[in-house]
This record gives C-alpha cells, structure tokens and sequence, in this order.
C-alpha cells in the first residue's frame, strides 16, 4: 500500500521552473521533441517565476521587451520597459496559445535530484513525497535565491523606529503617502522603485548610494516599431524592430567596453542635459566603466524627472549608523530623518548554482558548483543529461534562454536519433579556467568563487554575445566537448 503512495512519475525530460525560461522550454520542446515526453514543475501556484514573485512598486523589465519577448511569440505592446502585470499578461497569453498549461504541475516543490548513471536516469524527489524519474532534466530556476535578499548588517539598524522593507519581501500594506523615505542602493531596482514612490504620494526620497551607477533613459514607447508598422505588416515590423534592439544591444556593450572614456562622457552629457550643469556629477560617475556593471535605464527619463522634482534627491557615502529617526552618512556626517527605509541592496545568487535549493548528488557524489566549468552556459563538466537556463547579464535574459532551449531540444533528437543514453561534457586538459561573471555587481563579486567556473576556448567560452553565441549554438559540432555512452 505505502509503495502505491510514492509511485514513480516518469518523463523523458523534466523541466524544474515556470518563470520566463522554464515557459520557453515547454514551448521549444513541445514544438521540436514531439516524440519526447516532459512536464514542467512549478514550486509556486502561479507561472511567472520572478514576476509573480516580486511585489515592489513600479517592477519592470530593465531592457527592452522586444528582445525580451520570446522569439517565437513577439512582444507586441508599445511599451519599451514593461511592468509586472503586461509581463504576466503576456506569458499567459504564450502559456494559452500554445496549450502548456496542461504541461505545468503547480505548487510541487523540488527536494532533490540525484543521479544513477547504472539506470541512465535521474530521479526527483519532492516536499509532498512524489518520485519522478526522466532521462534529462533542465533547471530553469533562474540564478538568485527567492528566501532573503542580501540585506547588510548596517551600525544600529536595530535603533530605527520607522519600517525598514526589502524589495524581495514587500509588504503592500505600507502606505507611502506623506512618507519621508530613503532608499539604500543604485542599481536597477532603486532606479525603479523611487520616481514610483514619488508617483505614490511620498513627501520626500532620498537615495544612499555608497557609489553611482550609469543611468540611461530610453524612450517610454518604442517610436521605432510604430512607424514600421504603419507600412509593414505587424511581424515584419517587429521582427526588424528586434533584429534592430539586437544589434544595438550587442553595439552599446562593445562601445562601452572599446571606448569607455567616450561612453561615460556621453552617458555624464545625458546626464547635465536632463538635470543642468550644476548638477553634482559626483552623483552620477561611478569609479568604474560602464559595463563593468549593468547600465540602469530609466523610460521616459523618469528618474531624472523625479529628481528635478526636487520631490527626490541623492545622497553618496558609505552609511555610518542607523539611528531611531533615520540614519547618518560617513563622510559627510548627513543626517536623513525617514519614516521608511528600503534596503534595495540587491540580492544573493543561489549558493547551490544553477541547482537553486535543490539537493543534488551525482552517483551519489554530492553537487558542489566551483568543482565544475560552465559547457556552453548551459550544461556542467561531469553533470550527465542536464541542462539549464542562465540568459545574459548584459543583454535581454530571453535571448539567450531561447537559444539554450533550442540547443536542449537538438540534443535530445540527436540523443534519440543515434540511441544515445548517457550525454556527459568532459573538460580537456588544456582548458584554462575562468571567472564565469564578467560583471563586477555586488552580487556578482560575492558568487565568484562559489559558483562554476569557464574556460578560455571552444565550447568551455562564455561569450556573452547573441549574435555569436547564434551561430556557434546552430552551426557548430553538437558533439565538440561532450562524450556519449549508450
């Protein structure tokens, strides 16, 4: 009796994940393994993934949502930076055109997965005792970890009367209007969240900033793909207008890192131009290159428009201690009196990458990430029979989530086609290791060295590049870097 409790589910492919990535696998899989069975399992009770999780104010794409889209179902809104709610809008429509909701088992919460190379198989365990089995999994979980945020352990926080929030635990019921608010942080997120919480009513937002960040602003709606719809039929316009995103995306990043003195004299120009030259540039001129970190967009100029408002401000130094009213700034000893402070301090990646929270043994060897070299981006040294999403991190996350999908699916027909049980990435002795994140974020600093690691030539590359990246996923030798068992 207790056996019939824990019988095995079995699928040719799992797909753990139903956010942005996970939504696409199901698609490409669908359309292009129609003979291999698979199904996605969702931990929450709802698709989205990072966009049904997050409740901040003013939550939004930070590129734009042509590329952001799927390729296989375009982004056809106006909006260049979409918010929470036409996203979600969005990958439901993509989930009911293409029937998937029949594939996504919600509220299954993965445990583990462990490994046996004797059956070829592995096996998933979830928290409400479930047993599935499948020759190939694919984690499409995405890369940062969904308990707690990186939240510092800021001088005399503990003193602070006021509410103190984080954006990856927002509490709704807090009522912004009349609030003197201060949020900590300078990146994507606060550019974000403080011309919303000046929309919101606040009396007044101060950013503390220990440093600057790049800011950029970007038209509201995309002008370019309007007007090629008034003469080209609609897909043909939005093809172009993200061929067009494309190649401007992977141009801006090759500028910047070629001629970072003329990108930040640009950026700094757009800057005086939006706030006048008296502006305090010491505010806006991070110690690093533009691209040394992700650039902060902002639609329509609104966080520039919020700061010459004068309904909101910028503060730059470390912070010295938190005190019942507010806190203080080293440095320059400014004391800034808040009712709400929000730690927008960004957040952590999963100790266990790309594995998230589960618990994963291979043969019974426990899963450890820096013992690994990324395969592609998207498959690990050792690892047989998996795969897994990680989009760019200086480009449209979806772009390369599709491509990684497609090159999922070609490896299984290949796999099926030549009765192939066991696909298994094997490093070469003359591969030379490197730091898998090129980016010098918060988060990103505090990862390397606990995450897998790249290599300096063939598959073993992490280009960062679509264009390239594009090529070598459909031209190159499927079976370059990998050994087959059958």
């Amino acid at each position: 009796f207790h056996l019939k409790m824990t019988e095995e589910k079995y699928f040719d492919c799992i797909v753990v994940g139903a956010g942005i990535s996970g939504i696409g696998a199901g698609y490409h899989l669908q359309k292009f393994c129609p003979t291999e069975t698979f199904t996605i399992l969702e931990n929450r009770a709802s698709l989205g993934g990072t966009w049904d999780f997050f409740n901040y104010p003013g939550l939004r794409s930070d590129s734009d949502m042509l590329t952001f889209g799927y390729s296989f179902y375009h982004w056809n809104r106006s909006e260049t930076l979409a918010g929470k709610k036409n996203i979600l809008g969005y990958l439901n429509e993509v989930v009911t055109k293409f029937d998937l909701a029949k594939r996504i088992r919600f509220n299954t919460n993965v445990n583990s997965a462990s490994w046996n190379s004797s059956e070829a198989k592995w096996t998933i365990t979830t928290s409400k005792g479930e047993v599935y089995k499948c020759k190939f999994l694919f984690m499409c979980g995405g890369y940062y970890s969904y308990d707690k945020g990186y939240n510092p352990d800021f001088p005399g926080k503990d003193k602070f009367q006021g509410k103190l929030l984080h954006p990856q635990n927002w509490d709704t019921s807090v009522d912004m209007k009349g609030k003197k608010i201060v949020v900590i942080g300078s990146g994507a997120t606060a550019i974000t969240l403080i011309p919303e919480l000046v929309k919101m009513g606040a009396k007044h937002v101060t950013m503390v900033q220990r440093s600057p960040t790049y800011i950029l602003d970007v038209p509201g709606q995309d002008w370019m793909v309007a007007l090629l719809r008034l003469t080209l039929p609609s897909r043909v316009a939005t093809t172009v207008g993200r061929w067009g995103s494309i190649c401007i995306q992977v141009g801006m990043y090759k500028f910047c890192r070629m001629f970072p003195t003329f990108a930040k004299w640009i950026i700094n120009f757009n800057v005086k131009w939006h706030l006048g030259s008296n502006v305090d540039m010491k505010n806006f001129t991070p110690k690093y290159n533009p691209w040394d970190q992700r650039l902060c967009l902002c639609p329509d100029a609104d966080f520039f428009k919020a700061v010459r408002s004068n309904k909101a401000d910028i503060v730059t130094g470390p912070i010295e201690t938190f005190n019942e009213t507010g806190l203080v700034v080293g440095g320059s000893h400014v004391k800034i009196d808040a009712d709400v402070i929000v730690t927008a301090t960004g957040m952590n990646l999963q100790s266990n990458f790309p594995m998230s929270s589960v618990k994963t043994t291979v043969d019974g060897k426990v899963y450890n990430p820096p013992d690994h070299m990324l395969y592609r981006t998207l498959m690990l040294s050792n690892i047989p029979n998996f795969a897994f999403s990680f989009g760019y991190i200086n480009a449209s996350w979806t772009l390369k989530a599709d491509l990684i999908s497609r090159y999922v699916c070609k490896l299984l027909n290949h796999m099926r086609s030549d009765n192939i049980k066991i696909i298994t990435p094997v490093v070469g002795n003359d591969v030379q290791k490197l730091t898998a994140l090129p980016l010098s974020s918060g988060y990103m600093n505090r990862a390397n060295g606990n995450i897998p690691c790249v290599g300096d030539r063939g598959p073993w590359v992490a280009r960062h590049n679509f264009i390239s990246d594009r090529y070598n996923m459909e031209y190159s030798n499927i079976e370059e870097g990998l050994v087959f068992s059958k």
